[in-house]
């Protein structure tokens, strides 16, 4: 009897699974974070093309063209699934159009994570923005 006692102490084989089962934990955890940071790195490069691409159009047409410009900006966004409230792009025109006056597109868009309400350190989502500025070149 005591020598199977002894020999239950000596055994390692449950120690085992406890390791791994810590050492996945934290292997999923990084895995997971790195895909996160990798679909919000891809979201604001969207985000920053969409507006380069509405800017562009605004350079070059008067700013009653506006709804031109919404559909150009939420055709990029749609490559990536992206769909935004309508408050969530800003557009800004010169009030009175002259040569070399900025014209802006600003877009806002709240990321969600896949692993922020898992883990309950990191918020549920992470808010992106972009914005680009351009000369006024439609006279």
């Amino acid at each position: 009897m005591k020598r199977s006692i002894a020999g239950l102490r000596s055994s390692r084989s449950g120690n085992a699974v406890v390791e791994v089962a810590v050492v996945l934990s934290f292997l999923l955890l990084i895995l997971f974070g790195i895909i996160d940071f990798g679909r919000a790195f891809w979201h604001s490069n969207i985000l920053h093309t969409a507006a380069r691409e509405g800017v562009r159009m605004m350079s070059v047409h008067p700013a009653s063209d506006s709804t031109d410009v919404y559909a150009r900006i939420n055709e990029v966004l749609s490559t990536a699934r992206i769909t935004l409230a309508p408050g969530d792009i800003q557009l800004s025109w010169p009030s009175t159009p002259n040569s070399d006056d900025p014209v802006t597109c600003t877009i806002n868009y709240n990321f969600e994570l896949f692993t922020g309400p898992v883990l309950g350190i990191v918020p549920g989502t992470i808010p992106l923005s972009a914005r680009c500025v351009m000369r006024y070149e439609n006279q």
